[in-house]
C-alpha cells in the first residue's frame, strides 16, 4: 500500500468514526422535560409544594394530571390523598388511573383500600395489576396495626380470590404477595392460590411467584404434600433468577429428601453464580450438613462462591479443617484471605491470629480494609484493636476497625481486663460519624443500668449539634434512635428538607436514553439512564461524572446475591455530598441490573450508587432507581470490595 493510500484511509476511518459519533449524537431522544409545563411539575414535586400540586389534578390536559399523579408517589404528603382517590373513581383514562394507584400504593394509607377495591372492576388491566399490588403493599404496611380484625380479613380474601388473566397482572400479584408475606401475613390461602396459578405463569411472573412463596413465614412448608410438590417442582426446568429463589425455597422443608438437589446446584461449576451462592446459603439451613462436605467448595474459582461458603463455615472448624482452609486461600485475594483468616483465628489458631495482625500493618491501603475486618477473629487482641481504632485517621480503616472490636466483644475470649462501655464512650467522643453510628447502635443492643443510661445519654445528645446536617443524617438519627430507646428524652428523628434544587437547565439537555460506561479495575460496564423518572437523580448523577467524582472511588460494599455499591467519598459507606436529594419512585422494577440510589431514609439520596446482583422486590417503592445495566453484568459479578472505579464516562 503506498503512502497516498495510507493516508487516504486513514482520513477516511477519521471521517466515519467522526460521522458515526455525530449520528450518534443526533439520535439521541429529548426527554420530556422540554415541556415547560412538566418541568413546572417535578420542580414542584421537588420542593414538595403539595398544595399546587395537588392543583393539577383539576386540569383539563392529561398529560399534566397523569405527570402530577406520578410525582405524588414520591411526595407522599396526605394533601395529595384526596385528590389521587378522586382520580381513580372518575374515568380519566389508563394511564392517569394507573399512576394514581401507583402512588396510594405508596402512601400505604389503609383508607384507600375500600376506594381502590370498590372500582376494581372499572379499571382495565394493566391498572387492575397496579391496583392488586397497591392494596397488598397497603395491607402489608398495616398488618401490625390489624386496624378492624374481620375487615382485615376481607381485604386479604380478596386478594387470595384474586385470578389474574394477564402476565402483568400475574407479576404485581406475585410481588404484592411478597409485601404481605415479608409483612408477617401467615396466611396459608396465599401459598394456596399462588401454587394454583404456577402453570399459567410467564418468565417474569414466576420470578415473582417463587420469590412470593420464598417469603412465607407460616407452616405450609411442613405439611408432606407440600414437600413434595416443591421437590417436583423444583426439578422442572427453570431460569436461573427462579432456580436461585427455589434453593431457599427447598431449605424451608428442613427436609433431608431436598438436600441432594440443592447439593447439585451448589457443586456444578457450569451453574449460574447466582444459583450457586443461593444453594450453599440454603445447604447451610440443614442441620445435617457437615463441614467436610462443605470444604471443597472453597477450591472454586469464582470469589462469591467461596466467600459464601466461609461464612457458612464460620464458627463450625475444627483444627484440621480450619489449617486446610487457611492452606487453601492463602494465595486468594485479600477479600478471600481476611475471611480465612478471620474464621480460622476465631478458631483458635494462634499463627493465623498472629498473621492477621501481620497483614493489616503490611499490605496496601485497600487490602488493609479486609484484614482490618479480619481482626474481629482475634477477641484476645481487643486491646490492641482498640488502640488501632483511635490512631487510626483513615475513615474505611477507623470503620473496620471499629466493627471489628465490636464483634469481639461477642466471643468468650474477650479480656476480662477491657472496659467495653468506657471503651465505646471513647470511640464515640472521637467524633467520626461512622465510628458514633456504630456505637449508636451497640448501645442499643448493652443491658444498661440507669447510671450508664443516664452517662451515654448526656454524651450522645451533645454530639448531634456537632454533626453537620443534612449530610450526616444518618449518623444524626442513630444516635436518636438510642436516646429514644433509653427512655430517659424523646427526640424526633431529622427530616431531610428541600436542600439542593434540580438544576432544570441541565436536566432538559440529557437524553432520554443515556448511557454511561463504568470503568472499573475489572472491567466495564454500560448503564441506561432514566431521566424521566428520576430527573434528579439522573441529573446530580451526571453533572458529578462530569466533574470526574467517581474517578477512583471504591465499590466498598458487596453482598453477594444482592448488591455491589459504590461511590461513597468515605470509602466506608457513610459518605456523601454536603447536599440531599429527593428520593424519586416510578412505576419501575428492581430486577438484576437495576442501579439504585443508596439512602439513610426518604429523600436522604446523594452519590453512592448500588447495582443490584438479581431481583430484589423489597427495595421497590423505597429506593430510587435511576437506570439499568445493559451490558457487562458478567463484571459486577466479579466486583469485590475495594475494587476501584477508574471513570464513568457519558456515551
Amino acid at each position: 500500500m503506498t503512502h497516498r493510500n495510507l493516508l487516504f484511509l486513514i482520513l477516511t476511518l477519521a471521517v466515519f468514526t467522526n460521522s458515526a459519533c455525530n449520528q450518534q449524537q443526533a439520535t439521541k431522544t429529548k426527554n420530556k422535560f422540554s415541556d415547560a409545563e412538566i418541568v413546572r411539575i417535578y420542580r414542584l414535586a421537588d420542593e414538595h409544594k403539595a398544595d399546587s400540586l395537588a392543583l393539577y389534578f383539576e386540569y383539563s390536559n392529561n398529560t399534566y394530571i397523569a405527570e402530577a399523579a406520578l410525582c405524588a408517589a414520591s411526595v407522599q404528603d396526605t394533601l395529595l390523598l384526596l385528590g389521587l382517590l378522586e382520580l381513580i373513581k372518575n374515568n380519566h383514562g389508563a394511564i392517569i388511573t394507573n399512576h394514581a394507584l401507583y402512588a396510594l400504593g405508596q402512601f400505604a394509607s389503609w383508607n384507600s383500600l375500600l376506594p381502590i377495591q370498590n372500582h376494581f372492576h372499572y379499571y382495565d388491566s394493566l391498572s387492575q395489576a397496579t391496583a392488586i399490588e397497591a392494596l397488598c403493599k397497603i395491607l402489608a404496611r398495616n398488618f401490625l396495626e390489624k386496624k378492624d380484625e374481620g375487615e382485615w380479613k376481607d381485604r386479604l380474601a380478596f386478594i387470595a380470590q384474586f385470578k389474574p388473566k394477564t402476565e402483568l397482572q400475574r407479576i404485581a400479584w406475585g410481588k404484592g404477595i411478597t409485601a404481605l408475606h415479608r409483612s408477617g401475613v401467615t396466611d396459608d390461602t396465599l401459598m394456596m392460590a399462588l401454587q394454583s396459578t404456577l402453570d399459567a405463569c410467564g418468565d417474569v411472573s414466576l420470578l415473582a411467584f417463587t420469590q412470593a412463596m420464598a417469603a412465607h413465614k407460616g407452616i405450609w412448608f411442613a405439611d408432606e404434600s407440600n414437600k413434595a410438590f416443591l421437590i417436583e417442582w423444583c426439578k422442572s426446568k427453570a431460569s436461573d433468577d427462579v432456580r436461585q429463589v427455589q434453593m431457599m425455597l427447598l431449605a424451608k422443608t428442613n427436609d433431608e429428601i431436598c438436600r441432594p438437589f440443592i447439593w447439585r446446584n451448589a457443586f456444578n461449576s457450569s451453574q449460574q453464580q447466582g444459583v450457586r451462592v443461593a444453594a450453599i446459603r440454603a445447604l447451610a439451613k440443614f442441620s445435617t450438613q457437615q463441614v467436610d462436605e462443605l470444604l471443597p467448595l472453597i477450591q472454586d474459582k469464582d470469589e462469591y462462591v467461596v466467600a459464601e461458603c466461609l461464612n457458612v463455615l464460620k464458627g463450625k472448624l475444627n483444627a484440621e479443617q480450619a489449617k486446610e482452609v487457611k492452606t487453601v486461600c492463602d494465595n486468594r485475594s485479600s477479600w478471600i484471605r481476611a475471611q480465612a483468616l478471620k474464621i480460622v483465628a476465631a478458631s483458635g489458631d494462634a499463627n493465623a491470629s498472629q498473621e492477621v495482625y501481620e497483614l493489616f500493618q503490611s499490605a496496601k491501603n485497600g487490602d488493609r480494609v479486609h484484614y482490618a475486618a479480619a481482626l474481629a477473629g482475634t477477641p484476645s487482641n481487643a486491646k490492641e484493636i482498640f488502640k488501632l481504632l483511635l490512631a487510626e485517621k483513615d475513615f474505611a480503616l477507623k470503620t473496620a476497625l471499629c466493627n471489628a472490636f465490636i464483634e469481639t466483644h461477642q466471643s468468650k475470649a474477650f479480656p476480662k481486663d477491657v472496659d467495653y462501655l468506657q471503651s465505646l464512650h471513647e470511640a464515640f467522643n472521637q467524633g467520626d460519624i461512622s465510628v458514633q453510628a456504630l456505637v449508636a447502635i451497640e448501645l442499643r443492643e448493652q443491658k444498661l443500668n440507669n447510671e450508664q443510661k443516664t452517662m451515654f445519654n448526656n454524651t450522645l445528645k451533645a454530639s448531634l449539634a456537632g454533626l453537620k446536617m443534612p449530610a450526616e443524617i444518618e449518623t444524626f438519627n442513630e444516635i436518636v434512635a438510642t436516646i429514644n430507646a433509653f427512655g430517659i428524652d424523646k427526640m424526633e428523628p431529622a427530616v431531610a428538607g428541600y436542600n439542593h434544587a434540580i438544576d432544570w437547565k441541565k436536566a432538559t439537555t440529557i437524553a432520554r436514553d443515556q448511557k454511561v460506561c463504568i470503568t472499573t479495575n475489572k472491567g466495564s460496564f454500560v448503564m441506561q439512564l432514566d431521566v424521566e423518572a428520576a430527573p434528579g437523580s439522573v441529573t446530580n448523577f451526571i453533572q458529578l461524572i462530569e466533574q470526574g467524582f467517581y474517578n477512583g472511588k471504591t465499590f466498598h460494599r458487596v453482598i453477594p446475591n444482592f448488591v455491589v455499591q459504590g461511590g461513597c467519598p468515605r470509602g466506608d459507606g457513610m459518605g456523601g455530598m454536603d447536599y440531599t436529594i429527593r428520593s424519586e419512585f416510578a412505576l419501575h422494577n428492581y430486577k438484576a441490573g437495576a442501579v439504585g440510589l443508596a439512602s439513610a431514609g426518604k429523600d436522604t439520596e446523594s452519590c453512592q450508587f448500588f447495582v443490584t446482583h438479581c431481583s430484589t422486590p423489597h427495595l421497590e417503592g423505597r429506593y430510587t432507581i435511576m437506570g439499568y445495566v445493559m451490558e457487562g453484568m458478567d463484571v459486577i459479578e466479579k466486583i469485590i470490595p475495594g475494587d476501584v472505579i477508574e471513570k464513568i464516562e457519558l456515551i
